[in-house]
């Protein structure tokens, strides 16, 4: 136990209940980690918009993930992008597009919107601080971090993904949870955001615990030392979990750090 250095921790699923609310122990015991030389921060696939406030909240100075690795922070600076390659954006939104998909494309400054899901309607909505813009010339120019898609009800989606598959391939199209998948560069995953947060900190990868519960985890957790996966994770995440843990809805993180760690 005393090997481990850094916490690395999911937040939707995890973090948070599945009302969104934050594991109402957890401020507290990051304080009473940092005081026993153990470290925390997180690795999402939010945005910094729909990040920095839990990051302000929780008091974390060290770098963090977003975007599944598409680009960190350290507080409110953008230290890293990987951004989807620029020649590829315009033909991978007009192949979303002719499927008439519910997607959105994450610039740095601006979001770009197409036919709005119910799960993507609640992103752009509490999203208060980036522009959005409805003129592809426009997003094209930026530095695109991400496009989440939501397959949901859309029977031949494999027919999409091998679609825009064939526009490049130095892109990723994954899932992510439940019926949403996001298209990053093929170097924006969070095991290789891991990767490079332990390297800023020189920190081994064998001092890091990872904790998860879906799709985009699975290579965090597979690049960590101690992998530990939430009780409703996905089967996938299970079978390489060292330990498998309580409820994201009953403060299931702090509870677990609070007897591994005997504080």
């Amino acid at each position: 136990m005393s090997q481990i250095k850094l916490i690395v921790s999911d937040l939707d699923g995890t973090l948070l209940n599945d009302k969104k609310e934050m594991d109402s122990n957890i401020k507290e015991l990051i304080k009473l980690l940092r005081l026993q030389g153990i470290y925390f921060t997180i690795a999402t696939g939010r945005n910094f918009n729909l990040t920095k406030g839990i990051i302000k909240e929780l008091d974390i100075s060290l770098p963090y993930i977003c975007n599944n690795g598409g680009s960190f922070y350290q507080k409110d600076k953008c230290i890293k992008i990987n951004q989807i390659e620029k020649e590829y954006i315009k033909n991978i939104i007009v192949c979303l597009k002719k499927y008439n998909i519910p997607f959105i494309v994450y610039g740095l400054n601006s979001i770009y919107t197409n036919n709005l899901s119910e799960k993507l309607e609640y992103f752009v909505n509490n999203i208060k601080e980036i522009r959005r813009t409805n003129i592809l010339e426009e997003i094209c120019d930026e530095k695109i971090i991400k496009i989440t898609v939501d397959s949901l009800d859309f029977d031949n989606f494999e027919l999409i993904v091998n679609d825009v598959k064939k526009i490049t391939s130095s892109i990723n199209f994954n899932k992510s949870e439940n019926s949403l998948y996001t298209i990053t560069d093929a170097n924006a995953t969070k095991g290789k955001g891991l990767i490079y947060i332990c390297n800023l900190l020189n920190i081994n990868l064998n001092s890091v615990m990872s904790i998860g519960d879906n799709y985009n985890d699975y290579s965090l957790l597979d690049n960590s030392k101690v992998k530990v996966c939430m009780k409703d994770s996905q089967e996938e995440l299970k079978n390489i979990s060292d330990l498998i843990i309580g409820s994201n809805n009953e403060n299931g993180v702090s509870q677990f750090l609070k007897q591994y760690f005997d504080i």
